[in-house]
């Protein structure tokens, strides 16, 4: 009797059975330590990589913008050194005029010496301020891209590594969207810039005198263009003109377009070891279904990218944007792999080539 006591006190005894269960749900905990711990981490990781290229991209349209209020600044000095010359001109030919009893001022005598002095004084440098001009915007329209995709990395990667572990901008090394404009655009605004000139040398009523007087040719606004036109008339080679104009947009580009905007992808590698290996132990050794939820998310903090504009806010829209230092930066909403989603709204390797590789897991999940 007293050896059967300690058998059915084991049969009944319960006690301990609680840790059966608490073995599971602790491997069950564990695994969800490391699942957050996982998912907190890349989700800093991705944050921290997304800072990175919102700097590079937000960096380089800086460049560009800054680009083209360089390319608009020399434009206005080219027109208006043409426009004082003008000026010059066409006060010589009004104090002619009214030597002879056209429309009188006084002191037309002395006004005509001293504007024949100052055009023939200053004719030969305004051809080299022109073509200085010209050859700097060419220099600014191949140099902007350049400086700004060096700009784009260091600032992607020198405040964010070594979370960031590269980062590279598109499209790359594509030259401002602008062309040089024609020698008649040069000589209208050179002409009409020349006119308030006139009216800080002469009255109103002088001004409206000849306006009356030159009016079978236009009035004394089409004389000043005319006269823009006969000064530039003394180079009589079209090559040497051609390189004395300012610049103008591109034909096809639209503002706010493709080609005012440049992107960032910053790419890094978040180390996902030790989170796989706590959900292995709450999976039971079953890694199959783990390990795809670990490879997604270490697709989706791997990489970042950011899209920025360069934007003109100006009056006149684009027929004015290269005459006027309003062009500004910011930073886009974007997508990769929408249709009609930048920069995969033009065919080019790179478009494939980011459409390739995320197409499938990012474009569903991802918007920046």
């Amino acid at each position: 009797m007293t050896s059967a006591e300690p058998t059915r006190s084991l049969r009944r005894d319960k006690s301990g059975a609680i840790m059966v269960m608490g073995v599971f749900m602790a491997a069950l905990m564990v695994g969800f330590i490391y699942y957050v711990k996982g998912i907190g981490g890349a989700i800093l990781f991705r944050e921290r990589m997304q800072d990175a290229s919102d700097s590079g991209a937000f960096a380089a349209v800086t460049v560009h913008a800054r680009g083209m209020n360089l390319i608009a600044l020399i434009n206005i000095t080219m027109v208006s050194v043409l426009a004082v010359v003008t000026a010059f001109r066409l006060l010589a030919i009004m104090a002619a005029l009214a030597t002879i009893g056209i429309c009188v001022f006084p002191g037309a005598g002395g006004l005509l010496d001293e504007a024949k002095d100052l055009e023939s004084n200053y004719v030969r440098p305004l051809f080299s301020v022109l073509r200085s001009g010209n050859t700097a915007a060419n220099a600014v329209v191949t140099a902007i891209p350049i400086a700004a995709e060096a700009y784009a990395i260091d600032a992607a990667t020198g405040a964010f590594t070594p979370t960031v572990d590269t980062a590279f901008p598109y499209p790359s090394f594509d030259a401002l969207p602008v062309v040089p404009s024609t020698l008649t655009e040069l000589t209208q605004r050179a002409g009409t810039a020349a006119m308030p000139l006139l009216t800080k040398r002469l009255s109103g009523g002088t001004i409206d005198c000849f306006d009356d007087y030159f009016e079978n040719r236009g009035g004394l606004l089409e004389v000043s263009i005319e006269a823009a036109m006969n000064i530039m008339a003394i180079i009589d080679s079209p090559t040497t003109l051609a390189g004395m104009v300012p610049q103008k947009l591109l034909d096809d580009a639209v503002l706010s377009g493709p080609r005012f905007q440049r992107g960032v992808l910053a790419a890094g590698e978040f180390d996902f070891g030790l989170s796989e290996q706590g959900v292995e132990v709450a999976s039971w050794g079953e890694t199959e279904d783990a390990e795809e939820v670990q490879r997604q998310m270490q697709i989706m903090s791997r990489i970042a990218f950011a899209n920025g504009e360069f934007y003109y806010i100006g009056p006149g829209g684009r027929d004015e944007s290269l005459w006027n230092q309003q062009w500004m930066a910011r930073l886009r909403r974007v997508r990769l792999g929408d249709p009609g989603g930048y920069p995969c709204e033009e065919t080019s390797d790179i478009c494939d080539a980011l459409d390739s590789m995320f197409t499938k897991d990012l474009h569903k999940a991802v918007v920046h």
